[in-house]
């Protein structure tokens, strides 16, 4: 039973969202608000933070939990991005939507 969980886990594909790590990866300090924005689309918050406004993306992945990317600015290109991730419910109750999520996948 284990190894079938196991390989289920690891094997079922399933989309990532937009607004993930490997998507906050690709975008590259220098860019400016506009490409930023034509990659992710229109930001979900804005802010300012030291005196530097900031972009944020919200996302949830197929694991439910809460993804943002976050962009400050300084003037026009970008000097600095990051990728945050909370997890919602214990390491077991993520295994099973993740599992689930798979399975929807598979047959929808």
């Amino acid at each position: 039973m284990l190894v079938a969980v196991v390989a289920g886990y690891l094997l079922i594909p399933v989309d990532e969202g937009r607004i993930s790590q490997a998507n906050c990866d690709k975008i590259q300090i220098g860019w400016t608000r506009s490409q930023v924005e034509d990659f992710l689309g229109k930001p979900d918050l804005y802010g300012i933070l030291d005196d530097k406004p900031m972009l944020i993306w919200e996302g949830e992945d197929d694991d439910s939990h809460s993804t943002q990317i976050i962009v400050a600015f300084s003037s026009q290109p970008i000097e600095s991005v990051c990728f945050k991730e909370h997890r919602h419910g214990s390491y077991i109750e993520v295994v099973m939507r993740r599992l689930q999520g798979r399975v929807r996948a598979l047959w929808p």
